[in-house]
């Protein structure tokens, strides 16, 4: 009735989890400070009006992965056609995407990896 060898062995297996926790944690936060020095030298950011910076800032962090010119009305306190600009402007640029549903358009941000690309597919373009 010793449990010792249990015990290890439970110990080992949480111990085992919480290093695997901790790399991919780490690998994470360097994937979000890689794209956010991406952007920045990319020359990205320096071309987002200040309402796109802030729908691109909400939809980077994840806390609202899908927007509406209605939900951006309400939340930047500005008209319906200026959120509905600002939404499109982000398409346009190749950072958001869109799909209709219902009568109205969905609007969220692409993947890292697709806007890195995207970007400089049109960069390469614009350089010719």
């Amino acid at each position: 009735m010793d449990l010792t060898y249990f015990i290890e062995y439970q110990c080992g297996i949480i111990h085992k989890a919480i290093n695997k926790f901790k790399e991919v944690y780490k690998k994470a936060l360097d994937d979000i400070e890689s794209f956010n020095q991406w952007i920045w030298s990319s020359g990205l950011y320096k071309k987002l009006s200040e309402k796109q910076r802030v729908m691109f800032q909400v939809a980077k962090s994840g806390t609202v992965s899908i927007f509406t010119a209605s939900s951006v009305r309400d939340n930047l306190g500005c008209s319906y056609n200026t959120a509905s600009t600002v939404l499109n402007e982000l398409v346009d640029l190749n950072i958001f995407e869109k799909k209709k549903h219902g009568k109205e358009w969905l609007f969220y941000m692409m993947d890292k990896d697709s806007i890195q690309k995207k970007w400089r597919t049109q960069l390469t373009k614009k350089s010719r």
